[in-house]
């Protein structure tokens, strides 16, 4: 009998995960950023998120 509850492969979220790591810290792969602004800004950034125009990221940058 199949068991729907259980994957067949449960090491594979892991290996995924593991995959696109290494492919971030060799530059293979890029995070797409559709827009920066500083932590002072959220509420601006929130009303870039909640149009769902963007494509990418919204990046919050925290000063120093």
């Amino acid at each position: 009998m199949l068991n729907l509850h259980q994957s067949p492969a449960p090491h594979l979220p892991d290996q995924i995960m593991i995959d696109v790591i290494g492919y971030l810290e060799r530059d293979e792969i890029a995070p797409s950023v559709a827009a920066t602004f500083p932590f002072q800004d959220i509420h601006a950034a929130q009303t870039v998120f909640l149009c769902k125009a963007h494509v990418g990221k919204i990046v919050l940058t925290l000063d120093d």
